[in-house]
């Protein structure tokens, strides 16, 4: 499964509840990291090619999500990706995913939220068939 664009828009505010744009970037370094992730999806795609291709033969698929995640980044309307989150989540404990930073950032921050899982889901058991796996109307 390939990533997606975290940003697809620059923006002072969020819809999401209880989560902050403060770290979200300007316009010209969206458009920068969305070139990186389009070239990262490029990689991947080529080293799944040169696996199945190659002497080995191996039985590997590359699933790209981007498209179907269309322009719902941080900042996206909607959004299916968490913008960051500076308070600890459940299960984190009381300094955040990551101890040290001021204030705490919850691993959660620029993950897909809810509807980005469903999309990464969807996106998963759409390609599955054409991987040679059978059909699925939905993961159980």
């Amino acid at each position: 499964m390939g990533y997606v664009k975290l940003f697809t828009a620059s923006c002072d505010t969020t819809s999401q509840p209880d989560q902050t744009a403060a770290l979200n970037p300007e316009a010209g370094e969206v458009e920068w990291m969305g070139g990186i992730t389009l070239h990262l999806r490029d990689q991947l795609a080529a080293v799944v090619k040169d696996l199945r291709e190659g002497p080995a033969r191996l039985d590997v698929h590359f699933a790209d999500p981007i498209d179907r995640f269309g322009a719902r980044g941080v900042c996206g309307n909607p959004e299916a990706v968490n913008a960051g989150i500076p308070e600890p989540t459940r299960g984190e404990g009381e300094q955040g995913g990551f101890p040290g930073l001021n204030p705490p950032m919850s691993q959660q921050s620029f993950h897909p939220n809810e509807l980005g899982t469903t999309i990464l889901a969807d996106a998963l058991t759409t390609d599955l068939p054409l991987f040679g796996y059978p059909r699925t109307d939905r993961l159980r």
